[in-house]
């Protein structure tokens, strides 16, 4: 006997047809009881639309309310056939320190996760990168009246970064015109070590309020929390006067207790850690 999953048609009985009492009753049927199925696969792909809704008792233990939306049935609803809607709860031990913890959950929806480590502290969750524009140093007459034209000059060295991250971008601000040479070059290193792009020129004489953007950053960009940064200034003459503005574009990455999550499919999450770590992942949904 067919379920009421197999029973819904749409357009029927059709237009200037004759109303035939099996579409009908077969259509009430089907709405009477939400289209409930035992097979995910009714109904079938012909008979979906969006709004469409369907009780799914293809595991008798969790019969799921589901609404058929943008190409596929979500879930809204589990554990129905109890009486209420309760969540699907279970915890997941890692046992072997990874970064990269898959976890298949099989829900078959985006269920809530809480992420803790093997103390059972909880992690907090980071959803994006954020980017955050830092000035790095001011470059005054003390700094700039000192450099020779030659090789680049060391004019900072302390500067240390607040978290684990990236450099993604670099720019100087005149802010009183820089007087003698024709070009001053500011490149940047973490720890001695160059980055790999980053190097800002400003010509000089610039008026104050211009800008000058640095080329792009392609590696050796990477930071912790104890290292520092360094800025070298080279000029191609002595310079009288002026005053800049050094700025880094920097791109906060995973920090220790943090974690991102991704919902991979509706069956599986990703949860990504600044560094190999052990714990639990309670998935409720």
């Amino acid at each position: 006997m067919s379920e009421p999953g197999e029973l819904f048609r749409f357009e029927r009985p059709g237009t200037r047809t004759p109303a035939l009492s099996e579409e009908i009753r077969n259509n009430f049927n089907a709405l009477g009881q939400s289209n409930y199925s035992t097979d995910s696969a009714k109904p079938d792909t012909t008979q979906r639309r969006d709004g469409m809704p369907r009780l799914l008792a293809e595991d008798p233990n969790n019969v799921k309310y589901q609404v058929f939306f943008d190409g596929a049935f979500r879930t809204l609803m589990q554990n129905v056939h109890l009486g209420f809607p309760a969540p699907a709860k279970s915890v997941v031990q890692i046992t072997t320190p990874a970064s990269v913890w898959q976890i298949d959950h099989n829900l078959g929806s985006q269920p809530i996760v809480q992420v803790h480590d093997a103390s059972w502290s909880q992690l907090r969750p980071v959803h994006t990168y954020p980017e955050q524009a830092a000035m790095v140093a001011r470059l005054g007459p003390v700094h700039l009246s000192t450099l020779i034209p030659g090789p680049p000059v060391p004019v900072r060295a302390a500067w240390v970064f607040p978290y684990n991250g990236a450099i993604v971008g670099a720019q100087v601000a005149v802010d009183d015109s820089v007087i003698g040479p024709l070009n001053i070059t500011v490149d940047f290193d973490i720890n001695g070590n160059p980055i790999t792009g980053g190097t800002v020129l400003v010509p000089g004489g610039s008026p104050p309020g211009l800008v000058f953007p640095g080329l792009p950053i392609t590696g050796a960009n990477l930071f912790t929390p104890s290292d520092a940064l360094g800025i070298s200034v080279s000029v191609d003459a002595p310079v009288v006067s002026g005053n800049m503005d050094v700025f880094l574009v920097l791109q906060r990455t995973l920090n220790t207790g943090e974690y991102l999550l991704q919902h991979a499919t509706e069956n599986r999450v990703i949860v990504t850690h600044p560094a190999a770590v052990s714990g639990y992942a309670v998935v409720i949904g």
